[in-house]
């Protein structure tokens, strides 16, 4: 029996479940406290909100070609603040993985719902110059790659 399959066991939602194993399963013991944190907090408003913001920053990552985020290109002040936001939470957010306290990282990950809505609702990502598009979908990425290391929340069914 797969480990996936013996948290399916437990009685776990399959979304949840792949949300964790998407991300990667190292660990049964750290996919399990994954698994049940996302349970507990999918039923949550707060959450729920902040998926829609989630996905679409997975969609707009997954275009991404270049990845380094040149600062003097980020001109916007959304932009600026979200990439402030992020910079700002990302080595507490590793220190948190990294002490496998899921908790507390999934709070920090939901502090970025605001500045990434202000991002999408003010910026428009797809421009015609490469290079700030580029940095924009790098700083995308950036998150993605945050949320990835948690979770896919992208997979996350939300009725």
């Amino acid at each position: 029996m797969c480990s996936s399959d013996l948290l399916m066991d437990k009685g776990f939602e399959y979304d949840v479940l792949d949300a964790v194993v998407g991300a990667g399963l190292d660990n049964i013991l750290d996919s399990y406290v994954k698994v049940d944190i996302i349970s507990d907090w999918k039923n949550r408003e707060e959450f729920r909100n902040i998926l829609s913001s989630f996905n679409r920053v997975s969609n707009l990552a997954a275009k991404a070609t270049i990845f380094d985020i040149n600062g003097d290109l980020l001109t916007q002040p959304q932009e600026k603040v979200l990439a402030d936001a992020v910079y700002d939470i990302e080595e507490k957010y590793d220190d948190y993985l990294k002490a496998r306290d899921y908790e507390n990282a999934l709070k920090l990950l939901m502090t970025l719902k605001t500045p990434i809505d202000n991002f999408f609702d003010n910026i428009m990502v797809m421009v015609e110059d490469e290079n700030v598009r580029n940095c924009r979908l790098a700083l995308l990425s950036k998150i993605a790659t945050m949320m990835i290391n948690f979770a896919d929340l992208s997979m996350i069914v939300v009725k």
